[in-house]
């Protein structure tokens, strides 16, 4: 496996991976206190990188959106009648 440089920012799926990693240790391990406040830590940093992320990804698709360099999408008409048949009246 290639080690990437402290430098280099993780991808998304990196982080929600090693997120995920850190909850299961905590709910299916027995680890000492400190080195489950250690792993706590290290998943609410996480979060918030991810959070981070997902926000930008959305400032970023707002501003395509807004340009006319890609437009909103929109249902076909076959799928948007059976949504409205299926709701409740």
């Amino acid at each position: 496996m290639v080690k990437k440089a402290k430098s280099e920012t993780p991808r998304f799926e990196e982080v929600l991976e090693r997120l995920e990693d850190l909850v299961e240790q905590l709910e299916t391990s027995d680890l000492p206190l400190e080195e489950a406040i250690q792993a706590y830590e290290e998943g609410v940093a996480l979060a918030r990188q991810g959070h981070e992320r997902l926000a930008e990804a959305e400032k970023r698709l707002e501003e395509l959106t807004q340009s006319g360099q890609v437009k909103k999408l929109e249902l076909p008409e076959s799928l948007d009648a059976s949504a409205e048949e299926a709701e409740p009246r």
